[in-house]
């Protein structure tokens, strides 16, 4: 028997690695647009993430090569640049006060993410973690008492002259599971709310996102099924959360309100961290969907989507082991959806019955 071995990314398009990362860039500039109406905060935070990985990427290269950059190629700077952007707007924006800190922040993150999540495992293709995921998470973990206050102005106020919110840390902080932050749906799907400035906009993501998939650089299956997931638990919330007359529209506002759909977009649609078989990716969508919304109800960090992708990204290989891992879909698979899903609704219902009585 002979056996092929491929690097990452598994993803099955006409096109080479380059291509595939030059349109998650394209798919990304809607939101750096709209991120760049926050002015120079806005563009400190993709600049420092940019120029922090790139050095990175080329540093590893030398290291690598000892000395010789001939291994260095349009996909090493593709993927640290793809990695940083999203790294970058997963920030909040801050003011001249912040500056400071915020310089050490973003420094800090991006250097973990991209050395510890990407380089110490051989570079593009051969990292379990997601890397701006993991920058993320890294520096909410250690910098999270101190990432509030001086948030520079919302770029909506900015590009429109419309409204006068200030930015912040997503408003599902105050209250996730009952409040609707003071924000109509419309208010979310521009981007006249607040949180980091990547994720503010649900229109631009949406536009990005529609490219992927038309671009079949995101795989609809992963799409799909971490959407899905995560609009019927929501909606399982929605009706059994007592004074909420309309559960749609508690669902909604979940699924407009932190980084659900930057997440779907951007971040688990990642084809080097995500499982290599279809039925496989399935799984992992609603893996990472049912931790996430977990997180937002019940845990004390409402914006779970960074935490439960890391979760998805270290569960992949297993879902991968060749004792069960297959490329056409069979009764076990549609068996394993089912126990997710039940269990998972089980687990929201109980949960949110639980939480608006005020048992926990």
């Amino acid at each position: 028997m002979n056996f092929t071995v491929e690097t990452s990314p598994h993803i099955r398009r006409r096109a080479n690695a380059s291509m595939m990362l030059l349109d998650v860039i394209i798919a990304l500039l809607p939101v750096i647009v709209f991120s760049c109406g926050y002015g120079w905060a806005g563009v400190r935070n993709l600049l420092i993430p940019l120029v922090v990985m790139e050095v990175a990427e080329l540093l590893f290269v030398l290291i690598k090569g000892k000395g010789s950059l001939k291994a260095y190629s349009p996909v090493n700077a593709l993927s640290a640049a793809v990695s940083a952007l999203i790294f970058g707007l997963m920030a909040e924006p801050r003011s001249a006060s912040m500056a400071g800190m915020e310089y050490f922040y973003l420094i800090a993150g991006s250097a973990f993410g991209i050395i510890v999540a990407k380089l110490v495992f051989g570079g593009f293709g051969q990292n379990i973690f997601n890397p701006a995921a993991a920058g993320f998470v890294f520096t909410r973990l250690c910098f999270g008492s101190s990432w509030t206050g001086g948030y520079a102005e919302n770029a909506f106020v900015k590009l429109f002259g419309l409204g006068s919110v200030h930015t912040g840390g997503t408003y599902l902080s105050s209250n996730p599971f009952f409040g609707k932050g003071g924000y109509s749906l419309l208010d979310l799907l521009l981007g006249n709310s607040q949180g980091p400035m990547g994720e503010v906009c649900k229109v631009a993501i949406l536009l990005g996102l529609v490219y992927l998939l038309i671009r079949r650089a995101a795989d609809w299956r992963v799409v799909l099924s971490y959407g899905v997931t995560f609009a019927v638990l929501s909606l399982c919330a929605g009706i059994f959360q007592q004074g909420y007359a309309n559960a749609f529209e508690f669902a909604a506002y979940q699924l407009l309100s932190g980084g659900f759909l930057f997440g779907l977009t951007f971040m688990i649609t990642d084809p080097v961290t995500m499982p290599i078989d279809a039925p496989a990716r399935v799984t992992y969508g609603m893996v990472a969907s049912i931790l996430a919304i977990l997180m937002r109800f019940f845990a004390s960090n409402p914006e779970g989507v960074g935490f439960a992708i890391l979760i998805a990204n270290a569960i992949a290989p297993f879902l991968d082991h060749y004792k069960w891992a297959h490329s056409r879909y069979s009764w076990k698979d549609f068996l394993t959806y089912g126990i997710l899903a039940s269990v998972s609704i089980g687990l929201v219902i109980a949960g949110a019955y639980a939480k608006t009585q005020g048992g926990i």
